[in-house]
């Protein structure tokens, strides 16, 4: 199963509850993901913990894809994570 999204944040803390809400999403769709769903938000908050923080007229664009494969209740049998993380003027 896979999945990717895309949001906007100028703080660390708006980030962190976009990308939850969106990994939140993705888990309720594809219950397997509810297993690495914290690993992502964890790597993706610590990515932008060594981003330089948005000035004023600034924000992150963060894209996040993922996928994992394997038999139910056992350990994955691959797993992926890619993470983008950019600065870029504010949308309004």
């Amino acid at each position: 199963m896979s999945y990717s999204f895309a949001v906007r944040a100028s703080t660390l803390a708006a980030a962190d509850l976009a990308i939850a809400a969106e990994l939140e999403k993705i888990a309720a769709a594809q219950p397997v993901h509810d297993r690495d769903r914290g690993l992502a938000l964890a790597t993706a908050i610590n990515m932008l913990g060594e981003c330089a923080v948005p000035e004023e007229n600034e924000e992150w664009a963060i894209s996040v894809a993922g996928s994992c494969f394997g038999q139910a209740g056992q350990p994955f049998e691959g797993l992926s994570l890619s993470i983008h993380i950019n600065t870029l003027s504010k949308t309004s």
